[in-house]
């Protein structure tokens, strides 16, 4: 029997054992958490979550003349996924780059010599279309045996690549989520960046003098072909426009004062890039190879694709100041994939915003800057007025800069200028 001195030593060694747990689970409830180990992704390509950018490892060796869209994309199951967070990955086969509407394809075979090419998206699941195979010149050459690829950023937002080739020419290559854009920045032994864009039209916007664009048509000029013809001084991007993926390629760079030479491009007979299939005979001489020069400067490349230009043959006589009505017309004999447009059924514009008008009257251009509102929007027409009295051969209309109408998942190629190259919102 428990005496009462016994009792009250037992109940005080219960109320010193209950306070010392409820210590120790006061202590225990203080240590935070500790969080999960990252999972690292599983092997095999998955659509781009939004808000993300991704590097990836495919896994195998390419030869240089081997397209993504025909062979790395079918082994796409194979591909695995540098793991955000992590930048001390071993990028032994070719590696990828991708942002929100683009690849960045760069050769991981020490034993070759091929040059990094990027690829718009054509479909939501990340299809690649169209290609534009870039050139790293320096050193007179434009390619190279590849020395090594590194990380040196991978974060879901941002991913930057470090890229060497022979004889150690090193650029560094840079996406954001959500921006359909890639940045290239000299580091090393480059002089400047190349793409082989195979447009029949060059555009430069604003940089003919008095607001009007400096344009060039390859296909009026066939003697031009194998020479190399620089941009004006007051460049600042160049537009190739592609008609058989809808796509305008964004060439853009920094103006550097007392620098007048700051972009070229090359005339040549090759692949036309549909502009042969619009029923206007054979495109026999495109405007490739644009190059832009860094400068110590960064380069960039946008991707544009449906909706953002229309090219259309008209072959009327107009008269100065006096109203002229397009009925708009998709010029392209083929569906492009993702587009509403069909072959040679009505086009309009997609997005509000500041439009330029490139009409070639005479065989000389005239640029025509015109406002899209809302209204203006799905419009199958459109009334302008000439600046001169002559043939109206054709037209070459393409979105430009953004009005508070604009779409804010919208970009137009002003924006990537300023965001890309001014470091602007």
């Amino acid at each position: 029997m428990l005496t009462r001195r016994t009792a009250i030593v037992l109940s005080a060694a219960v109320v010193i054992i209950f306070a010392s747990l409820s210590s120790r689970s006061s202590a225990i409830d203080k240590i935070p958490a500790s969080k999960p180990a990252p999972v690292a992704p599983k092997a095999g390509y998955t659509p781009l979550p939004k808000g993300t950018v991704r590097i990836w490892d495919t896994r195998k060796h390419y030869g240089p003349g081997l397209r993504m869209g025909l062979v790395e994309w079918e082994d796409r199951q194979v591909w695995k996924q540098a793991p955000h967070g992590k930048t001390d990955v071993d990028l032994a086969f070719d590696t990828v780059l991708e942002g929100v509407n683009f690849y960045v394809d760069f050769p991981g075979d020490k034993g070759k010599h091929s040059c990094p090419k990027l690829y718009a998206k054509k479909k939501p699941d990340g299809t690649p279309s169209r290609r534009d195979k870039l050139y790293q010149v320096g050193k007179g050459s434009y390619g190279g045996k590849l020395n090594y690829i590194r990380i040196l950023k991978n974060d879901p937002a941002e991913a930057v690549l470090e890229l060497s080739v022979g004889p150690e020419k090193i650029s560094r290559w840079r996406a954001l989520a959500g921006k359909p854009w890639v940045e290239i920045t000299p580091v090393k032994n480059l002089d400047n960046l190349g793409m082989h864009g195979e447009s029949r039209f060059v555009v430069c916007p604003e940089a003919a003098g008095a607001g009007q664009d400096y344009a060039y048509d390859a296909f009026k000029h066939p003697e031009h072909r194998k020479k190399s013809l620089w941009a004006p001084p007051a460049s600042r991007m160049l537009l190739d426009f592609i008609m058989d993926d809808d796509t305008i390629w964004v060439l853009t760079w920094m103006p550097v004062k007392g620098k007048t030479k700051r972009a070229r491009f090359y005339p040549y007979n090759g692949w036309h890039a549909g502009w042969s299939l619009i029923g206007e005979g054979a495109c026999s001489t495109v405007a490739s190879a644009s190059h832009a020069y860094f400068e110590g400067k960064k380069v960039v490349i946008g991707v544009l694709r449906i909706g953002y230009w229309n090219y259309q043959k008209i072959d009327a006589d107009v008269e100065k100041g006096e109203n002229f009505t397009i009925k708009w017309k998709h010029a392209y004999q083929r569906k492009v994939t993702s587009s509403p447009f069909k072959p040679n059924g009505p086009w309009w514009p997609m997005h509000a915003g500041k439009w330029r008008m490139v009409s070639c009257i005479d065989g000389k251009f005239y640029t025509t800057p015109i406002t899209i509102g809302k209204d203006g929007v799905r419009k199958k027409t459109l009334t302008f007025k000439p600046p001169v009295n002559g043939k109206l051969e054709y037209v070459l209309i393409y979105l430009y800069d953004r009005t508070k109408d604009t779409g804010k998942d919208v970009y137009t190629p002003m924006d990537i200028y300023r965001q890309a190259i001014l470091g602007k919102k």
